[in-house]
């Protein structure tokens, strides 16, 4: 019974830790790597061909990274 009592309080207090907002400070990054696409190739580059709504809100919303040379 003790037991059973234990391990509910201690599942309680991994589920509250859980709640509190915290606020670390540091940037979120996302590098997103594809394999055969041009920089041409994306909505907010200029292509009126390609359709990319989701990577053109990213980059609306963010910044763009445009020196990268492989």
């Amino acid at each position: 019974m003790k037991k059973q009592i234990f391990l509910a309080f201690i599942a309680l207090l991994i589920a509250l830790s859980s709640c509190g907002k915290r606020d670390s400070g540091l940037p979120n990054i996302v590098l997103i790597v594809a394999d055969d696409l041009g920089w041409k190739d994306l909505g907010f580059m200029g292509s009126s061909y390609y359709e990319t709504p989701n990577l053109d809100l990213l980059a609306g919303e963010g910044m763009v990274f445009l020196q990268a040379y492989a």
